[in-house]
């Protein structure tokens, strides 16, 4: 007798995204590229790229993945990863990075939406959606104790070479084709992929989905704002932990910290739930991240650490909850599609918001730029 797919997939899942998350330069990919000259200018401009390339290429790879399968979307997802690892370690020219950059980006869409939908579908299929969001929470716990090891390793590996931090991201990822190939597609993806649904009209009808639910609006704004704000602080607090004086391993020690608290946060996101609706909670998150994130910018040394790690936490309790409450309104043949329409906007906010934050911070500072943030 077959096992059904929540026995098969979501522990393969979870093997998938321990492994797929080691970026072992998650911490310090910014002091890299300042040790070869960069500045925080040209640092916004290829982390730019990078969500340029989400933008074009987000709602396309959502469409292919409703369409053809999520397994064969986060294996070539998977293996874009390695590209931006070798790209990354082969060249010192801007014009390299930034490819190697839009690789990264290229791969995060054909994983974004599918990694969600996938999960989502093989509950479904035996009955157990209403687990997701303790699955999804589990999941998202292995990801951020994977990417925690990752930063505490990558600090320490990056005070022998950068070549031990990207040959380390090169292996990691070869090996996360393993549990990727014993996924199995629920019946659902394989019966859409017979039809012969033109790309417009999936598009059309997640338009038409965001119309009709008018609940939604407000939390996938909310949604959008705070990732936006949680992007461009977590990768410039790299450069200006390093400009208070921290040593490289003590920064990727201290994001370590950051993910492993996300890990324990996101893990127990289900219990909130169950007590309290998502729209009190989206409410609560925004106006306790704002809090936190004047203490960030008023405080130094140890508060300041504090405030850090407990403001990139608003968003991991959030995340889980945002896509449960955004998967019940979603048919299976637009899930993925609709979610990356979702990112391509969020991607778009960040692509302007990198470089201009990079461009204040050349010419005004750090603690400057922070406040025109908020």
């Amino acid at each position: 007798m077959k096992k059904p797919l929540y026995h098969q997939n979501i522990p393969s899942m979870y093997r998938y995204i321990f492994l797929a998350q080691l970026f072992f330069d998650r911490s310090l990919w910014v002091i890299f590229l300042t040790q070869k000259q960069f500045s925080m200018t040209d640092i916004g401009i290829v982390e730019a790229l990078l969500h340029l390339s989400i933008v074009i290429f987000e709602i396309p790879t959502g469409i292919l993945c409703d369409r053809f399968g999520r397994k064969w979307s986060l294996l070539i997802g998977n293996g874009l990863s390695i590209v931006y690892a070798i790209l990354m370690l082969a060249t010192d020219q801007i014009v390299f990075i930034g490819l190697a950059l839009m690789s990264l980006g290229l791969g995060i869409t054909f994983q974004s939406g599918a990694e969600e939908a996938l999960l989502y579908d093989s509950l479904k299929e035996t009955g157990k959606e209403s687990h997701y969001t303790k699955v999804f929470g589990i999941f998202s716990m292995l990801g951020l104790i994977s990417l925690s090891a990752a930063q505490l390793i990558g600090g320490f590996l990056a005070e022998f070479s950068f070549t031990y931090v990207y040959v380390g991201i090169m292996i990691v990822h070869l090996l996360a084709f393993l549990p990727l190939l014993a996924i199995k597609e629920p019946k659902k993806i394989i019966q859409t992929t017979e039809k012969s649904e033109a790309w417009h009209y999936q598009l059309t009808e997640s338009v038409k989905i965001w119309r009709r639910y008018h609940t939604m609006h407000v939390p996938v704004i909310v949604y959008m704002l705070l990732s936006t704000a949680t992007v461009i602080i977590i990768f410039y607090a790299q450069s200006y932990f390093k400009a208070l004086g921290y040593s490289t391993p003590m920064i990727g020690f201290i994001f370590a910290v950051e993910g492993l608290l996300g890990a324990l946060v996101v893990k127990y996101v289900y219990l909130i739930e169950a007590k309290f609706s998502f729209i009190k909670i989206n409410r609560l998150i925004y106006f306790i991240y704002l809090v936190l994130f004047i203490v960030f910018i008023y405080s130094t040394h140890g508060l300041l650490i504090i405030s850090f790690l407990l403001l990139s936490q608003a968003f991991t309790v959030l995340q889980p909850m945002f896509s449960n409450f955004i998967q019940h309104k979603l048919e299976s043949s637009f899930r993925a599609t609709f979610f990356s329409m979702v990112g391509a906007v969020e991607s778009l906010m960040i692509m302007i918001a990198f470089p201009l934050f990079g461009w204040f911070i050349d010419r005004l500072g750090f603690h400057v730029s922070f406040l025109g943030l908020f």
